[in-house]
């Protein structure tokens, strides 16, 4: 069995980030599973290389140990490349052209609201004469992979529960975006299988990506894994801690002289509270 610690290089560790790899780090010594740490940094408009180095240093510090060299997404753009070509051979992925400012016209001139996390509704789907090829994103067409698919698809938990997978819930989502040439939901199925990942342990904010996942494992012959989503860490507030909220940084706390065990203490006694 293996799992992985997989942060973006977007800022500096924060509070809620650590929870996370520790609720990794435990299942993993818990189940004598190989734990990895892969540095998510496809997005080169925000991933920064001091970031990357950060997070190192900070894991280290914090007695947080992982098997196998480091994985970093940018040596993978490849990979990406190949899986998205095997989609245009099969014919279920098309060029979009259209901006957030159009879509979000074009949702307006509807009157609608689609509870979609990309409610694209299809503009350049329908267009028949586009050729382009050319600074567009590439959008998964949800109805034609399902019809290749032929099959209900589900996801299990780390009970074994089984999940159905609701294709009309995503959409026809973005596998490539124009500025960086793939997308988190591509780069993370491409990269799990190649690492062989068996179990993913992830926050509850990222539950609602994992159907669109196990799509993309089924169209891209990749295997099927096992699914844990814990719970998020609040502040003494109530309020849910993430790096838009300003969650307290690692390095923040270092400098104010507190010890890893000093906030391992503090991260597990706000974790106890919101326990699912």
């Amino acid at each position: 069995m293996k799992t992985r610690f997989a942060p973006s290089p977007t800022g500096f560790l924060h509070i809620g980030n650590i929870y996370s790899a520790y609720q990794c780090q435990d299942w993993a010594r818990k189940n004598h599973a190989k734990l990895i740490l892969r540095i998510e940094d496809i997005d080169h408009t925000r991933c920064r290389p001091p970031f990357s180095q950060a997070i190192i240093t900070d894991l280290t510090w914090l007695g947080f140990t992982w098997d196998e060299e480091t994985l970093y997404q940018q040596s993978r753009k490849l990979a990406y490349q190949q899986a998205l070509q095997k989609l245009k051979n099969l014919e279920l992925i098309y060029p979009c052209t259209c901006t957030r400012a159009q879509i979000k016209k074009t949702l307006e001139n509807h009157q609608k609201t689609y509870p979609y996390a990309d409610p694209y509704q299809g503009t350049c789907r329908e267009n028949k004469h586009s050729h382009a090829t050319q600074n567009v994103a590439w959008r998964l067409n949800i109805h034609k992979a399902m019809q290749h698919i032929n099959k209900p698809l589900y996801w299990y938990d780390y009970l074994g529960k089984k999940h159905p997978v609701h294709a009309q819930e995503y959409g026809d989502v973005i596998l490539a975006r124009k500025d960086i040439g793939t997308s988190y939901h591509l780069a993370v199925v491409i990269d799990d299988a190649f690492q062989q990942i068996t179990h993913v342990i992830r926050g509850q904010d990222l539950e609602s990506f994992t159907g669109i996942h196990r799509i993309l494992q089924a169209l891209l012959d990749l295997p099927s894994l096992s699914y844990t989503h814990h719970g998020l860490l609040y502040a003494p507030n109530d309020e849910k801690w993430s790096k838009q909220d300003k969650a307290p940084s690692i390095q923040k706390w270092r400098s104010q002289g507190w010890d890893a065990a000093h906030i391992r203490h503090y991260i597990d006694s706000l974790g106890s509270r919101h326990e699912h």
